[in-house]
């Protein structure tokens, strides 16, 4: 079994290749280029349920209350940044989410605001998980002992399962036929 912090880097992955796919989108609306029907469906679908349903409930329900009962503060250093962190995803996706729901219903001046939401999202997740990655992964490597890590382990295998039963794999399917075409109807650079 993948330690836990193999788990969440894995996800992490996941999550960063979904932002570049939103910029690779963000860029093609703004030259003017139309993305398959679905697109913005299916890159929505996937942050609401891997990161803000999936990852994020992960974190904020096994791995940072973990950390805390090994003496990492709520309200003081990182737990604390980054818990404030998930939130502030949590809105700039709702806006991103409002403006694509827009869109689809006919509003094409609504694809503006969901190309710069796209983009702030994009860098808010990447900056977001390099402070986990680098700050506050090795201060858990430090703090929880190795049957602590087997805990979580065990907890993120428990969790991923039921969000299978819930329909993450459709998610992750529909993410990578949007990679998929996306790679296919690629320009040429010139």
């Amino acid at each position: 079994m993948d330690s836990v912090f193999e788990i969440l880097r894995g996800e992490h992955r996941r999550i960063l290749e979904a932002a570049d796919l939103a910029l690779q989108v963000a860029s093609r609306l703004e030259r003017g280029e139309t993305v398959p029907t679905g697109t913005l469906s299916a890159l929505s679908n996937f942050f609401s349920y891997a990161v803000h349903r999936n990852h994020r409930d992960k974190e904020d329900t096994l791995l940072f209350p973990r950390l805390q009962d090994k003496g990492l503060k709520q309200g003081a250093g990182c737990v604390s940044a980054l818990m404030t962190e998930h939130q502030e995803g949590a809105e700039a996706f709702a806006r991103m989410l409002a403006a694509a729901e827009a869109y689809e219903y006919g509003d094409r001046d609504a694809i503006r605001a969901w190309i710069d939401g796209a983009r702030r999202y994009a860098a808010m997740l990447a900056s977001h998980i390099g402070q986990e990655e680098q700050v506050l992964f090795a201060e858990a490597e430090r703090l929880l002992t190795p049957a602590d890590q087997q805990e979580l382990s065990d907890a993120l295998a428990d969790a991923e399962g039921r969000a299978r039963f819930v329909g993450i794999d459709e998610v992750l399917e529909d993410l990578e036929r949007v990679r998929q075409t996306l790679t296919a109807t690629q320009l040429p650079r010139r």
